[in-house]
């Protein structure tokens, strides 16, 4: 179902179709993963396919590009079952590059006119629609195909649609999208959904509208659909990010260049806004180097600057990247941010909770304020990990989830994942309970002197 959308399906459906002259027409529609691109595509051609003679629509994964050119060559075209009849060479054409005997290298021109050759026969009878998605993860030998034939268009009665990721950097997909301009190709961009429509998909799944605390954690989504969805489907179970998120982010993050995806990782350990200045003393680069690579940061939806500010686009972007720097790294990384902190003048408690991340898991103070253990086997706390001791001692602090996240450097979900499994281990059930377990542990402080 379309939500949120309706505006851009009516321009899209503008931009695509054709009109008495049966001009060609070719739209590029850039919008990250999970935003919505390929619903909106299913709405339009639900709604318009029928306009046109016939249509045909392929994705583009890593390794399946040979399927691409097979949906081109071999499958019916419109409702009247009309079908092209492709030779017997061009079959064995389609099957070779299936078996990977095909490479960009010798990536032969009579394949390219192989296909025109099947699509020509469509649009003798009528008007063809082809929607190509994901083409940032297309093959380079279907992105040769794809400029091939757009540079055909202005010869045949045919309309394209070409999906790619904003920020795309490959050579071979840059020319893609630069011949497409050549034959005037229209730009959209799929921006992020609006708040009310997040909270009507939350609604409808839910049967009710969200409480504030999932509308909160909704926001973390950066109104992507697909986490919003994925989200849903998690709420209450886990505070854990949903497996589809993490493998949008792991795309983002191995996309980049080595220097560009170390700054990531640095602004993640820095905190959810990290002062610019602070990210150029930690990563060891001037000011000068540092404008390339945010840009390229920037173009991957992976960062974003702001008033001297480098900010995450979404508190799950960011607790992502932080979790794939490796522990010890980790911790190496928040001792470099204290330090750097300090010597900026930044806020103490900034300092501390960079030191208090960084170290050792084996020496690691106890929650501010508390006592040493007291080497009673028998207390529930000394189950802990270090890192639920310091959650806890917040919670009986009086603090609130979002204040224990701001004062850790951590998500309010994983705060929630901390809690969830303090309480599990300790077989709690309220929050007043660990508060008053954790003041039995704290000493009271001596009556002063008389």
């Amino acid at each position: 179902m379309l939500v949120g959308r309706e505006g851009d399906l009516a321009q899209l459906r503008s931009a695509l179709l054709p009109d008495r002259s049966g001009e060609p027409r070719v739209v590029v529609l850039l919008g990250e993963d999970g935003v919505g691109s390929s619903t909106l595509i299913d709405a339009l051609l639900a709604e318009d396919g029928s306009r046109y003679y016939a249509w045909t629509r392929g994705a583009c994964f890593p390794g399946t590009g040979a399927e691409v050119l097979r949906g081109l060559l071999t499958r019916p075209w419109s409702a009247d079952g009309v079908r092209p009849d492709p030779s017997a060479a061009i079959a064995a054409l389609a099957d070779a590059l299936s078996r990977g005997e095909l490479t960009p290298t010798n990536f032969p021109f009579p394949l390219a006119q192989a296909v025109l050759e099947v699509i020509e026969q469509v649009c003798a009878r009528g008007h063809l629609l082809v929607v190509l998605e994901d083409l940032h993860r297309a093959e380079p030998a279907v992105l040769a195909l794809v400029r091939f034939l757009l540079r055909r268009l202005p010869h045949v009665h045919m309309s394209m649609l070409l999906t790619s990721q904003p920020g795309a950097v490959d050579h071979a997909l840059a020319s893609t999208l630069e011949v497409a301009g050549t034959v005037g190709a229209q730009l959209l961009e799929l921006g992020p959904l609006p708040p009310a429509a997040v909270d009507q998909i939350a609604t409808e799944t839910l049967g009710a509208a969200p409480s504030p605390a999932l509308r909160s954690r909704l926001q973390a989504a950066g109104g992507n659909a697909m986490l919003v969805r994925a989200l849903l489907d998690e709420w209450p179970e886990t505070g854990l990010a949903p497996p589809q998120w993490t493998a949008v982010v792991h795309r983002r993050l191995a996309a980049l260049s080595p220097a560009c995806g170390q700054l990531v990782r640095a602004a993640a350990v820095l905190g959810p806004r990290a002062r610019a200045d602070a990210l150029v003393q930690v990563c060891d680069i001037s000011l000068l180097a540092l404008a390339p690579l945010l840009s390229e940061a920037v173009a991957h939806r992976l960062l974003r600057e702001q008033d001297g500010y480098v900010e995450f686009p979404s508190e799950l972007v960011r607790e992502h990247a932080y979790e794939s720097f490796p522990r010890a790294l980790r911790r190496s990384m928040h001792r470099s941010c204290a330090k750097v902190l300090q010597s900026l003048d930044a806020d103490p408690l900034e300092v501390v909770a960079h030191l208090a991340l960084g170290a050792d898991p084996e020496d690691e103070p106890r929650v501010p304020g508390q006592a040493e253990p007291r080497g009673d086997a028998g207390d529930p706390l000394d189950t802990l990990t270090p890192a639920q001791l310091r959650v806890a001692g917040l919670v009986g602090e009086g603090l609130t989830n979002a204040q224990i996240a701001a004062t850790l450097f951590l998500s309010r979900y994983t705060v929630e994942t901390h809690l969830k499994q303090v309480f599990q281990r300790l077989g709690l059930h309220s929050r007043s309970q660990l508060a008053a377990l954790v003041a039995a542990r704290t000493p009271e402080a001596p009556a002063p002197p008389r």
